[in-house]
């Protein structure tokens, strides 16, 4: 007795062309929405360590973002807000050095350069303060200082020079306020020397 003939292989085979449109129809979307998650993940890493102004780690961060998914558009813009900080910061550390070293002759070009790059860096405009502070510009010490903490306003150190300049401008009252700030604001980053020092300036200032 024969029984029915068995299938050939080509009829238990799917074809390749159609197991082909089933990995571009199925496995590529899903590859794509899960690279595009994973590339948001990264994104939102990068914009985070940029806006604390964690240079290398955002452009790290969005290189990666980038490389799994070369269409998150945030993370390319923020990849170069990221380079550009960095190279500012490198300007801005050049500044502080030449400061450091009583180089003021030389600070001022450097410095006005960090500033100019870094806009919307307020480490610029308080290196910047700095020089002013000696070379005797305390109304400019103290307008670079107001940006600093206008782009800053939890930063203490610009607080700090700024009540300085203003003591030596004899603006005593805002002197005394800038310290009473800086001394709160020192206070909640839980340094105790920062704040006894900023209690201790305003304590020598004149009372009105």
């Amino acid at each position: 007795m024969t029984g029915d003939p068995a299938p050939s292989p080509q009829a238990r085979t799917l074809p390749r062309w159609f197991v082909a449109t089933l990995v571009v129809v199925f496995c590529i979307p899903v590859a794509v929405f899960v690279c595009s998650l994973v590339s948001t993940s990264y994104g939102t890493r990068c914009h985070e360590a940029l806006a604390r102004h964690d240079d290398r780690s955002a452009q790290r961060l969005c290189s990666i973002a980038v490389a799994v998914y070369p269409f998150n558009v945030q993370a390319q813009l923020d990849r170069d807000a990221a380079r550009h900080a960095a190279e500012a910061a490198s300007v801005e550390t050049q500044c502080q050095a030449l400061v450091n070293a009583k180089r003021f002759h030389d600070a001022q070009p450097v410095c006005r350069q960090a500033v100019d790059r870094a806009s919307g860096d307020p480490r610029a405009f308080v290196a910047e303060a700095q020089l002013f502070m000696q070379t005797g510009d305390y109304r400019s010490a103290a307008a670079d200082c107001s940006t600093a903490i206008r782009l800053a306003p939890s930063d203490p150190n610009a607080y700090m020079i700024r009540a300085k300049a203003s003591a030596r401008l004899r603006d005593f009252k805002d002197a005394a306020s800038d310290y009473q700030t800086a001394a709160l604001l020192f206070q909640q980053r839980a340094d105790d020397a920062g704040r006894k020092a900023a209690l201790a300036a305003a304590a020598t200032l004149p009372h009105h």
